[in-house]
Order: structure tokens, then sequence, then C-alpha cells
């Protein structure tokens, strides 16, 4: 039986995702900050990418339903390659509704409670709009992914708590 630590594993990867982070902002520093908050970006896609079945691929971009709603910009969307694309360049697309697995944030920070609420928001807003027009009970996977976050675990369990309060 071969020792795995799954553990560790993944340790290995957060560490490579961290290190990888650093590395534009070595090189430039503060010259321009929207590069570093889209770099930061392709590094997530890139790590994700790695790991999605073979029917599957990442952009970023805009989803449009059966009602014809557009989502918010959304930093990464999983999608379903057996579906047509609407449009694609680079990794930039926009996909139909019924296409997309997953949908998730990406924020370099989030330091405070207004920040994660709009945050939050800004991605149930993307979810509604995906999920409205499913039929089936198919799984919707709607993440933040944040690299740094100085909100205590307390804190955040509490802003959650109130934010799905308001929602039910």
């Amino acid at each position: 039986m071969v020792d795995q630590d799954i553990k560790k594993f993944y340790e290995s990867v957060t560490s490579e995702l961290m290190a990888i982070k650093v590395r534009v902002r070595n090189l430039i520093g503060d010259a321009h900050w929207p590069s570093d908050g889209r770099y930061k970006e392709a590094i997530l896609t890139t790590i994700i990418g790695r790991f999605l079945p073979s029917g599957y691929s990442i952009g970023n971009g805009f989803v449009i339903n059966s009602r014809r709603e557009v989502s918010k910009e959304i930093d990464l969307i999983i999608y379903d390659n057996s579906s047509p694309l609407l449009f694609k360049e680079g990794d930039f697309v926009i996909v139909l509704a019924n296409s997309v697995r997953a949908i998730i944030q990406v924020k370099t920070t989030i330091n405070d409670i207004t920040t994660l609420k709009k945050t939050i928001k800004d991605a149930n807003d993307n979810g509604k709009i995906i999920r409205s027009i499913l039929t089936d009970s198919r799984y919707l996977f709607n993440g933040i992914f944040t690299y740094d976050s100085s909100i205590s675990s307390t804190s955040l369990k509490t802003a959650l708590e109130k934010i799905y309060e308001n929602e039910v």
C-alpha cells in the first residue's frame, strides 16, 4: 500500500499558488494594480485547470440564460464543453447558463465585512441568473476565493449567518 498524505499534497498546491502570486508583485511593484488582480485570476485558473475532468473548461466572462439575462462579470466560469459557446476569445467566454457547472469570484483581499457582503451578494446574483432556468437538480458550485483576509473565522461565521437570514 502506498503511503499517501492528501493533506500535504494540497498544502503543497497552496504553497505553489502563494509562491506564484508573489512573482508579478516582485517584478512590477505597485505600478499597475489591475494587472496584479488579473494575474491572480490567471494563476488560480491554471491550478484549477489541472484538476478539471476532460469534458470541462475554465474561463472568465459572462453567462446568459434563456431569458436573456446577463450575469455580472465572473472571474472564473467552469463550463461543460458539450454545450456550444456564444463567444470565446482566449480565456474570455460568454456561455449559456445550462453549460455552467461552477462560478468563482477571485479577490486579492477581503478585510472587512462590507466587502465580504458585496462579494457574496454579487456571487449570489450571478448564481440566481444561472439557476433560474435550470429545471434539473444539478448542483452549481458558487464560490469566492481570496488570497488574503484578516476577517476572523468567528466574524466570518456571524456575517454569513446574517446574510443567510436576510436571504431566506
